[in-house]
């Protein structure tokens, strides 16, 4: 590999992971990897396959915050006057506002905050690192775990592109296998007979377009 300036390669530098494990405050997963590089060590460029399985993923719980709302969800409302929302809570909206007649709007214009906007202000800023279609697969034996809101089993296949910082962009499908949420004071469970996916655009950013069917009684 170069050191400081890309130059061709007749052999590229290949890097294998087997059998090993990362334990950090977000993750603690069993981790393979049959990778290439290219670029320069200075600027590398990822590109190959990554494997993320038997283990669990914790997004940090501040992503699913909302400030100024008491139970840390919110949720947008049509307003008759102008083009703004009003901001009530969850337990509003079941207890007076919501009439089932209109979908309950969590995430969208009328929303407070743009939780996009969150989830990049958390990810690492290190443009000098890219990913040329680097596939990251999920599973066999992985959760998604947000306590005490969610819990998932998911697997599924997202390819990376661009550079490690805000900008970067994922494309893919995770298929949520099993699983439960903790909303409005009930225990929803995956209808485990619908498709049950996350869909990864870059049009999207970074949060999926999420498709579940739950039941609770």
């Amino acid at each position: 590999l170069a050191l400081f300036r890309p130059a061709p390669e007749e052999v590229p530098l290949a890097i294998t992971i087997e059998k090993a494990r990362i334990k950090v405050p977000t993750a603690d997963v069993a981790i393979a990897a049959d990778l290439r590089v290219s670029g320069a060590l200075v600027r590398p460029d990822f590109q190959g396959n990554l494997q993320l399985s038997e283990g669990a993923i914790t997004p940090p719980l501040s992503l699913f915050s909302r400030s100024k709302m008491s139970n840390g969800m919110s949720s947008g409302q049509k307003d008759n006057q102008g083009g703004g929302g009003q901001l009530i809570s969850a337990n509003a909206l079941l207890e007076q506002e919501w009439d089932f007649k209109e979908p309950l709007v969590l995430l969208g214009p009328n929303v407070e905050e743009d939780p996009n906007k969150k989830l990049k202000a958390s990810m690492p800023n290190l443009p000098f690192i890219g990913f040329d279609n680097l596939r990251v697969q999920f599973g066999p034996g992985l959760k998604v775990q947000a306590q005490p809101i969610a819990n998932f089993k998911t697997a599924g296949l997202i390819t990376v592109n661009g550079p490690l910082d805000p900008n970067i962009q994922l494309r893919g499908v995770l298929q949520l296998l099993s699983g439960r949420i903790w909303l409005f004071t009930s225990n929803f469970n995956l209808d485990r007979k619908a498709p049950n996916v996350a869909v990864f655009t870059p049009s999207q950013g970074l949060i999926p377009y999420v498709d579940i069917a739950m039941e609770t009684r």
